[in-house]
């Protein structure tokens, strides 16, 4: 006799009582487990992002004046949607990039990993580590472990202008000096200080040709925070062709003119035109499909001609 053929009322207690047998039961417990899995990993993500923010304690901010002056920076009340759009600096916080390009940050990971773009995660200009730190802690809610999260960074401010193409405002930032040993702490207490995380110390005109010499792999997720036209280029020029196919960057400084003209001399100099997608009113993120033949002769007549 099949199931079907059974009467209404047989069906129904064969039913009811699968619905009790252990392996009912093991299969609930194993959805609802998933689910919680699910819901605690998103919890987490959320919360790091407004721990990093400073958003969870409402804490004061730095609001810079115009010129850009350690001097001139005023301490205000908190403002939710300036923290959100990342349009101040947070007194007690890890990151000033604000809400919004963390939630950016958490899209291009899981773009990165939906398509299995392979390489690791490289932010260059990394302030407390607040943004560092929260691609280390998606690796961890999602239990990756084959990817690894660099920090790029001197660890003692901006450089002084060697081009002529900047000023010397931002060398002179008192608030933007973070000790390297600051930084790895709050990846201490955030019990996010392990092997997948690595720090590289130095002006981007140092460090990042040292990091070149030893690093062999890809990169699949490049976070540029440069803030001058000197320090955008140095990045370009060191790190766009270790990209993979499909890799991902994020432009956090593209309205500032001399950064957003360094992007679009990089450009013009390789034939990229890349799709634009802004973020906020600041930052911007852009994904190239095809790898990228650097013009070092371009970065060579560059270097030669800056002051030492």
């Amino acid at each position: 006799m099949s199931f079907r053929s059974l009467p209404p009322i047989a069906i129904y207690f064969v039913l009811l009582m699968s619905a009790y047998s252990p392996l009912a039961w093991c299969m609930r417990d194993k959805v609802q487990s998933v689910h919680q899995h699910g819901d605690l990993r998103a919890l987490y993500i959320n919360t790091l992002k407004k721990s990093v923010t400073g958003i969870l304690l409402e804490t004061q901010s730095y609001q810079p004046a115009a010129s850009a002056k350690e001097s001139q920076l005023r301490v205000v009340p908190f403002q939710r949607e300036k923290r959100i759009n990342g349009e101040d600096w947070p007194v007690q916080g890890l990151s000033m990039v604000g809400l919004k390009r963390l939630d950016n940050l958490e899209t291009l990971f899981n773009h990165i990993e939906a398509l299995k773009i392979p390489g690791d995660l490289i932010e260059c200009g990394v302030w407390r580590g607040g943004a560092s730190l929260f691609m280390r802690g998606l690796l961890k809610a999602h239990g990756v472990t084959d990817r690894t999260v660099h920090l790029v960074d001197s660890f003692d401010g901006l450089p002084k202008n060697s081009t002529g193409a900047d000023d010397d405002g931002w060398s002179e930032m008192e608030v933007l000096k973070v000790p390297l040993e600051a930084v790895q702490g709050a990846f201490e207490r955030y019990e996010l200080l392990d092997r997948q995380v690595h720090f590289h110390k130095g002006y981007f005109r140092d460090s990042l040709p040292a990091f070149r010499q030893f690093f062999t792999g890809r990169i699949a997720l490049l976070r540029m925070d440069g803030d001058m036209y000197e320090s955008t280029t140095d990045i370009l020029y060191n790190l766009v062709d270790l990209l993979s196919p499909g890799a991902c960057i994020v432009v956090d400084d593209w309205e500032i003119p001399v950064c957003q003209r360094a992007m679009k001399d990089f450009f013009a100099t390789h034939s990229l035109e890349p799709t634009i997608h802004h973020i906020d009113t600041t930052a911007v993120y852009f994904c190239l499909e095809d790898p990228v033949k650097l013009n070092m002769g371009w970065y060579d007549s560059f270097n030669a001609k800056r002051v030492t």
